[in-house]
């Protein structure tokens, strides 16, 4: 819907049912994603998803934990033995990289940086 500034009138109003098949998917996209489109029923889908999402990351951590716990004998082992070992210009790249990533990514950065 589009009104004029100043007397607040209508001056041109979209339908749904005008809209293209592009623009219909992505409006439909957009609902899902949000949890819109089913109501509850589709705010517990999602719920579900971002929960199964979290214990896979929890879980991938805790194995390679245990891995590299394993392999090293220690009680705390590190990875910083594998990154010393890439040359100069990969070690400036990985960095440059990640800056990217954070500038762009705020809160992905936030998360690389607690990470490292």
């Amino acid at each position: 819907m589009a009104l004029h500034p100043r007397s607040m009138a209508v001056t041109d109003q979209t339908d749904f049912a005008t809209f293209p098949w592009a623009a219909k998917l992505t409006r439909w996209g957009i609902d899902l994603h949000m949890g819109v489109l089913f109501g509850v029923a589709n705010q517990i889908v999602l719920a579900l998803i971002a929960a199964g999402l979290v214990t896979l990351i929890v879980w991938g951590y805790l194995m390679a934990w245990r891995r590299l716990r394993a392999a090293s004998g220690q009680r705390f082992p590190t990875v910083a033995e594998p990154f010393s070992q890439l040359p100069l210009s990969a070690k400036i790249g990985l960095l440059a990289g990640a800056i990217a990533v954070g500038l762009a990514l705020p809160v992905l950065g936030a998360s690389l940086a607690i990470l490292w």
